[in-house]
């Protein structure tokens, strides 16, 4: 399972005792050829951290095992980083959005799916199973804009592979059938 989050930018807090930055490793990007965020195209990335030497630090992140490998919408904003604290492992994509009540400000979408495995063999495996390509194919069909004005009539506009796309920007209440 994956999820999808969408919410204000905020930043990243760092655990009570500090943030430890280990490498990331660049496993794979593709970049989306149908999808759109913003109007622009974006990619698919996976990075995966490997904590094996340091299993009591995996731990204390919430991992199940030894090896985190993230895969998410990110790649606009330029190349992942070369390393990260293993509670803020994430991809993300920023949008401007207008509101009535909060203003003017950035998003975040985060279209990501974590998992976590006993060894980097065992995350490089992965990524080459057909499950791992269906996650990536969902992922690189994902499509936003950002939401401004006031609720109107919901309508539905023409993606990028001239398929009907709902409006949801429109929509007062989304109904169960979208």
């Amino acid at each position: 399972m994956g999820g999808l989050n969408i919410q204000p930018a905020i930043g990243f807090n760092c655990p009570p005792a500090g943030c430890e930055s280990f490498p990331l490793l660049h496993l794979d990007e593709t970049v989306s050829d149908e999808g759109i965020i913003d109007g622009e195209p974006f990619a698919v990335t996976t990075l995966a951290m490997d904590l094996s030497s340091m299993p009591e630090r995996a731990r204390q992140s919430g991992w199940k095992d030894s090896v985190r490998l993230v895969t998410s919408v990110s790649g606009r904003n330029g190349p992942p980083p070369a390393e990260a604290d293993p509670n803020g492992i994430y991809g993300f994509e920023s949008v401007e959005l207008e509101s009535q009540a909060e203003g003017t400000g950035p998003a975040i979408i985060a279209f990501q799916k974590v998992d976590d495995f006993p060894d980097l063999q065992a995350a490089v495996d992965y990524i080459r199973t057909e499950q791992y390509q269906q996650i990536q194919d969902v992922m690189r069909s994902f499509s936003a804009r950002a939401c401004t004005g006031g609720p109107a009539e919901p309508r539905s506009y023409t993606g990028p592979n001239n398929n009907s796309v709902p409006d949801l920007c429109a929509a007062e209440e989304v109904s169960p059938e979208l």
